[in-house]
């Protein structure tokens, strides 16, 4: 019951309206392509039998783990570019982090680049999160370095809080990720 309650404060609903603003001007104008035609802003192009770049939508649950259970959930914006064996990726995510056993709800946007090598790279990054709960609030950033294999990421981050108030949680993070392709679409 508290956590229903919670989900519906007065806090949590702002948190919701303004990350609806957010993704709405953060995707481009009302009137831009990706509210016509979302496939023609997402795309797969082979330039010939090893170079092939795209850019894509993809939703991306994780879970956290150091002192507490987290669950997490990302919209992902990725431009990647592959050559014979190998190659690089960029992205931008949105999306939030939830500690079920504290009733902590963080908002995140995240930054990170990465390379591989059949299948199997690494990547570096940055997120900026705002922790909330019931009596605080705080900001915070979290560098992070991982690795993965194929969709599925592994990360360290060490979080940094502007806000003393949130000492219980631990500033180590690990996580493990895994990347779902929503847009281009396969055309077969």
């Amino acid at each position: 019951m508290q956590t229903i309650a919670f989900l519906f404060s007065k806090k949590t609903i702002l948190l919701q309206f303004f990350t609806f603003i957010f993704l709405v001007f953060a995707s481009g104008q009302m009137d831009s392509t990706f509210f016509k035609n979302p496939d023609s802003r997402y795309y797969s192009i082979r330039h010939g039998k090893w170079w092939t770049e795209g850019r894509s939508l993809q939703i991306s649950p994780e879970v956290h783990a150091f002192k507490y259970l987290t669950l997490g959930l990302n919209l992902v914006e990725m431009k990647t570019e592959t050559g014979e064996g190998g190659g690089n990726a960029k992205a931008y995510q949105i999306g939030f982090e939830y500690l079920p056993n504290k009733k902590i709800v963080a908002p995140k946007i995240a930054y990170w680049k990465g390379g591989y090598v059949f299948g199997f790279g690494g990547k570096i990054g940055i997120n900026s999160l705002y922790y909330f709960k019931e009596d605080a609030s705080s900001f915070a950033i979290r560098p992070m370095i991982g690795f993965g294999i194929a969709y599925f990421h592994f990360n360290y981050g060490y979080t940094f809080f502007a806000n003393k108030n949130f000492k219980e949680l631990s500033p180590h993070n690990f996580s493990l990720s895994w990347h779902h392709l929503i847009l281009p679409r396969n055309k077969s």
